[in-house]
């Protein structure tokens, strides 16, 4: 028979007992690593062959720099739900409203681009544009569609690099292995994998 006594004993005991440690959660597995295993275990070959298929028909593409890093993200997010040709209004605009001293580079047309190219010039001064009143950003941007939504996501964009790096320079993606590079990115909010701005385009 349980007393009041031996009851308050076993509610103290059961306090001061250790409890065990909480599980961590499992990180979600990777679906593109998980996917190249699947394809490399049932399907060996399968992407050269591709490859050399599309190289054959194609030819090879040569990669070269359209931008910077940084004006590439920014022109991605401005393209988001927009024509291309409105999202370089919109960034000739951040040009014109914050020049930066820069640089000035040629941005030459790659497939898939639907607008009609960037004239040469700098990016933008970044620090400017992240610092910017919200309506005069707003404002800026208007030609290209959207800008009460973009506007602050820019901002982020910027200020999120900023503090992770102490600049607005991205060119350390290029050191880094395409998964990491791509999970860098994919922290900044609004960029997230499966967002339109991980709809990439060719520069």
């Amino acid at each position: 028979m349980t007393t009041p006594r031996t009851a308050a004993a076993a509610r103290t005991s059961a306090a001061t007992a250790p409890r065990s440690p909480a599980r961590r959660k499992r990180a979600k597995p990777d679906p593109v690593k998980a996917w190249v295993r699947r394809l490399a275990r049932y399907r060996p070959g399968l992407q050269h062959d591709v490859r050399e298929g599309l190289a054959s028909f194609y030819g090879r593409p040569l990669w070269e720099r359209r931008l910077d890093p940084t004006s590439e993200l920014i022109l991605t997010i401005l393209t988001q739900n927009s024509a291309d040709i409105n999202a370089e209004k919109a960034f000739e605009a951040l040009r014109r409203a914050y020049p930066g001293a820069g640089q000035v580079e040629e941005h030459r047309l790659g497939a898939g681009w639907g607008g009609e190219g960037l004239a040469p010039g700098a990016a933008p001064e970044w620090s400017r544009v992240e610092f910017a009143p919200l309506d005069e950003l707003v404002d800026v941007i208007r030609p290209g569609g959207l800008a009460p939504q973009k506007a602050p996501r820019l901002q982020a964009a910027l200020r999120t690099i900023r503090e992770a790096r102490g600049d607005y320079a991205l060119e350390f993606l290029a050191e880094l292995p395409a998964t990491e590079a791509r999970a860098w990115l994919t922290q900044i909010d609004g960029i997230g994998k499966q967002s339109d701005t991980s709809r990439r385009r060719s520069r």
